[in-house]
């Protein structure tokens, strides 16, 4: 019996560092944070940036008429990707409750990153537990990533990572200290 055709592609390089440092006891929560917070900024494509750009624009400079026929509008001359799929979702139902059309945009945004964040982190547990059953990483071992993966994605703030896709920026490269010395390692 198969799980069917889908099969998980390998992880990218960005995404086998966030891994190892989810199993690494050196690294910080806060090193973790960073470093997933950077390969979530990293894997929003442009094509979806610049969506979000033309939509933060038409609403700010919304037209007479409905905001949703613009908004279609805006959708429909853009292409079309699963992440373009979902705000668009979000944003339409956000768009016919009684609520100001920027907030609307903006939980839109702000739902689709969850939903991102949780793909991400649903990838990465199977990884894991891929990696338990080849035996790579011991059933103790396994216990301590899932807790550190599920703390870390609790501990990423949606509202920076919309802010960056609003403005067009990637998240910054965290800039770790290197350790040197027997006693340099994450504060406990």
């Amino acid at each position: 019996m198969t799980d069917g055709p889908f099969k998980n592609g390998a992880l990218t390089a960005r995404w086998r560092k966030v891994g190892n440092a989810l199993e690494n006891d050196a690294v910080s929560p806060d090193e973790r944070t960073e470093r997933t917070e950077r390969a979530l900024s990293k894997d929003l494509p442009k094509e979806f940036r610049a969506l979000v750009h033309d939509l933060a624009s038409c609403l700010k400079n919304l037209p007479e008429g409905s905001p949703r026929s613009a908004v279609a509008d805006i959708f429909d001359k853009d292409p079309t990707s699963p992440l373009a799929n979902t705000l668009q979702l979000f944003l339409s139902a956000n768009l016919s409750r009684p609520m100001d059309t920027n907030m609307a945009f903006e939980c839109a945004l702000d739902n689709t990153i969850k939903k991102e964040m949780y793909s991400a982190r649903n990838r990465m547990y199977e990884e894991s537990l891929l990696a338990r059953d080849r035996r790579d990483l011991p059933s103790d071992r396994f216990a301590i990533v899932i807790t550190r993966l599920d703390e870390t994605i609790n501990s990423i703030s949606v509202s920076k990572l919309r802010d960056d896709v609003l403005t067009n920026k990637t998240a910054p490269r965290a800039s770790f200290a290197k350790r040197t010395g027997l006693d340099d390692g994450p504060s406990i």
